[in-house]
């Protein structure tokens, strides 16, 4: 995930990729059972908030600033980037972020085709009596490593 973060950063930046806005953002939540997230979409998080530049943090709605609630600037283009997150149980949690392209903004790389977000890695139940996985599982399908990699690389048509 650190290189594939870095590739976007040596192109542009994160924000101008809507296949990483689309797993960064992915829910679950209202697909018809529980609420799950998985390690691509974690990791991806992880090294966005290790090696993106983004600018001072600031409160995200009404909440305190803390290492998982917050809100900032892209300090590449501008994108207003939203850091949230939710318990959902002990220890079962949820991390998003959401970014909104700065006007103007064109992106990099390739678009969600019909709203398929592509996942490479299991669910991760955030409570115990999560159902829904099978419903999950249809609108997030599971690739595996090398062919998800290729889909979060393709870059948008010239």
């Amino acid at each position: 995930m650190d290189a594939l973060v870095d590739e976007y950063l040596a192109l542009a930046c994160p924000c101008r990729f809507p296949r990483f806005r689309a797993v960064t953002i992915r829910t679950t939540h209202g697909q018809g059972g529980g609420s799950f997230t998985s390690e691509d979409q974690r990791a991806l998080i992880r090294a966005f908030e290790a090696k993106s530049p983004v600018g001072a943090r600031r409160a995200l709605g009404g909440f305190p600033i803390s290492d998982g609630m917050w809100e900032a600037s892209c300090a590449r283009c501008g994108s207003v980037v939203s850091r949230s997150s939710q318990e959902f149980s002990p220890g079962g949690w949820i991390d998003w972020i959401k970014i909104t392209r700065a006007p103007g903004l064109v992106d990099v790389g390739a678009r969600v085709e019909q709203g398929r977000v592509l996942r490479c890695r299991p669910w991760i139940a955030t409570g115990p009596d999560m159902t829904g996985v099978a419903i999950a599982s249809r609108a997030y399908p599971f690739v595996d490593e090398d062919a998800w990699f290729a889909w979060m690389r393709e870059r948008a048509p010239s």
